[in-house]
């Protein structure tokens, strides 16, 4: 769980158009260890900042399309050894995103996101990776950039339908031999509404991951999964 101060403003600008904003103080969650036991996030003294701006207007057909475009920074203090010696390093973590949702007809939505930023495991980004060091002798930031765009589908009686394309994308630079550098995933699934209490879904997806440096051979893989939903 992580601990944060969070506040949302909404206006109407006129004639429809509606303007979100939205601004954030949370705790910065700690990324991957870097030779010793360290509370990286809360060693850096401050939580991380948040902050999103969304337009939401009618589009075609006066169904309501909404842009958006958001971010955060924050910092973490890693600490590692040198030989018998302590060190510490600051490194930031940051992003920058661009979201959109457009009604195509009544029961098709197109929506994606791109990104692009650093240090961005506790996010989920970056393929699980935040840092890098260089054995203990330094420390820096993953860079990774990404999206994703999918069509959402439904509701057609009890039934909500989705599928897309996934990718994420780590800089080759800061990673290490036999590391992840790219991740994508195709993916479908199906949600049954029981009542407007219960969901159940079936989702299927084939992933693909391929790692830096020569001679290791892509990993691939397919995912089932199904779900149980419950609302109040």
């Amino acid at each position: 769980r992580r601990a944060q101060l969070r506040l949302t403003k909404s206006m109407d600008l006129g004639n429809d158009p509606r303007l979100q904003i939205q601004g954030a103080l949370a705790r910065t969650m700690d990324s991957s260890s870097t030779g010793i036991a360290s509370e990286t996030g809360a060693d850096a003294g401050f939580p991380t900042l948040q902050a999103r701006t969304a337009v939401t207007m009618p589009w075609w057909g006066s169904r309501p399309a909404t842009l958006g475009i958001s971010g955060h920074w924050g910092q973490e203090e890693h600490d590692y050894l040198v030989g018998s010696t302590r060190r510490e390093a600051k490194v930031d973590t940051w992003s920058g995103c661009l979201d959109a949702t457009f009604p195509v007809c009544d029961g098709l939505k197109i929506l994606g996101e791109i990104y692009t930023g650093a240090n961005l495991s506790a996010y989920l980004g970056g393929i699980g990776y935040g840092v890098n060091s260089s054995g203990t002798s330094a420390v820096k930031a993953i860079r990774n950039s990404g999206g994703w765009v999918a069509a959402s589908m439904g509701p057609w009686k009890d039934w909500n339908f989705n599928t897309g394309f996934g990718r994420s994308e780590n800089v080759s630079q800061d990673l290490a031999s036999g590391q992840r550098e790219t991740n994508s995933s195709i993916f479908t699934n199906a949600i049954y509404d029981f009542n407007q209490y219960a969901s159940f879904g079936i989702e299927v997806s084939h992933w693909t991951t391929e790692y830096m440096g020569a001679g290791f051979a892509d990993g691939k893989a397919w995912r089932g999964q199904v779900s149980l939903i419950l609302r109040n």
